[in-house]
């Protein structure tokens, strides 16, 4: 299910931009240039959302336009622009089995432990990765 949340974007002293989200306690992120801002900012949705998860909390209910713009921190003074971020949260992680040849299966758990990752999510991601370069051809 996607949610749309509304993101208060202003132009950083330091250069660049960033980003407050009223819904999430006018937390944001920043980036260098305004498609860097997005990535960052569905980033930041992303966590914002899984974090409320693990903790058994609700997600914020997402403001309209208006409200979000009643909600920006003063301090912050009037954003440049308002800028809708929609974030698909992470589903329930469910459990499956993996069956291959043992050499396999070992130099997979090998390789994903070089890389910092659990088995699982090296699958999903190298799966996703392929499924997104099969629907780009």
């Amino acid at each position: 299910m996607k949610t749309t949340y509304f993101a208060l974007v202003h132009a950083a002293k330091e250069g660049g931009f960033y980003c407050a989200f009223p819904d999430f306690g006018n937390t944001g992120t920043q980036g260098d240039t305004i498609n860097e801002l997005l990535e960052m900012a569905e980033d930041f949705a992303v966590n914002e959302l899984e974090s409320c998860r693990l903790e058994g909390k609700p997600a914020p209910t997402p403001s309209t336009w208006d409200q979000a713009l009643a909600k920006a921190a003063p301090e912050d003074g009037a954003p440049a622009f308002v800028m809708p971020v929609t974030v698909y949260p992470n589903p329930a992680t469910i459990r499956i089995s993996m069956t291959g040849p043992e050499d396999k299966l070992q130099l997979f758990k090998d390789f994903a432990n070089k890389c910092g990752k659990t088995r699982s999510a090296l699958m999903v991601e190298a799966t996703m990765e392929y499924i997104m370069r099969a629907e780009k051809e």
